[in-house]
């Protein structure tokens, strides 16, 4: 190869670049400094590091995406049998506070309310006048 023409990886070297441009992203190294690492050590273009990032890039969000899905799984099954042991020792007030716990995870639960007290005062003007009137609430 005298030329200067670089030899197109096999699979594994692909892969291989990829997982370590993966890890390069996982550890915040930012575009610039991936493209000189792989200028270096690869001899490639920035399209084709570009590539790279894409494809390290999908599977960063396809793991954390399985992972979540993981995460949510694992813990209905840990407040499922945390409940089945307090129903089974008689203790409903910690079973209704654990389903309180999964129906938060899942995002069943209703929305707070955030009550407020005392008086708030709203300073409205009025498109009709240039002053502007306090409005107490």
């Amino acid at each position: 190869m005298g030329s200067g023409a670089v030899s197109k990886p096999t699979k594994a070297e692909h892969r291989n670049r990829i997982k370590q441009v993966r890890n390069l992203l996982a550890t915040g190294t930012p575009r610039p400094d991936i493209l000189q690492y792989a200028h270096d050590k690869w001899s490639i273009c920035d399209a084709t590091v570009d590539d790279y990032i894409a494809l390290a890039s999908a599977e960063i969000q396809a793991s954390a995406a399985s992972s979540r899905e993981d995460d949510v799984a694992n813990a209905r099954a840990v407040y499922e049998t945390i409940m089945r042991e307090q129903i089974g020792r008689g203790d409903l007030r910690g079973a209704a506070s654990t389903m309180d716990k999964l129906c938060r995870l899942f995002g069943l639960d209703a929305p707070t309310r955030v009550e407020q007290s005392g008086i708030t005062e709203v300073v409205v003007h009025y498109a009709d006048s240039n002053e502007d009137r306090p409005h107490s609430r």
